[in-house]
């Protein structure tokens, strides 16, 4: 399966766990108080992290999810089709 693929899988994923959080929110917050949003804030960092270091590309290690290797780069919710460094087409199965 290709990098690009299963960033998508990845992304939606992401997109059903935030709307699970959003929608559990205020039981969270009821039930646990104070270490229930702690909880939901650890699980969206936890999502951006993987994103960002949880897929690389096999050329230069770039994740799908940023524009460029470098400081000031731009991050993207959704995958990009080719490398922002390398320009490695990311829909193509290894």
């Amino acid at each position: 399966m290709s990098l690009y693929r299963v960033a998508w899988l990845f992304t939606a994923w992401t997109i059903l766990v935030v709307g699970g959080l959003v929608s559990a929110l205020p039981l969270l917050r009821e039930w646990l108080g104070a270490f229930g949003l702690a909880v939901a804030m650890a699980i969206g960092l936890a999502h951006g992290l993987v994103a960002l270091y949880g897929f690389a590309c096999r050329d230069c290690g770039l994740s799908p999810f940023l524009s460029g290797k470098g400081l000031l780069t731009g991050y993207a919710p959704w995958p990009r089709k080719t490398c922002g460094h390398c320009g490695r087409d990311h829909s193509q199965a290894a």
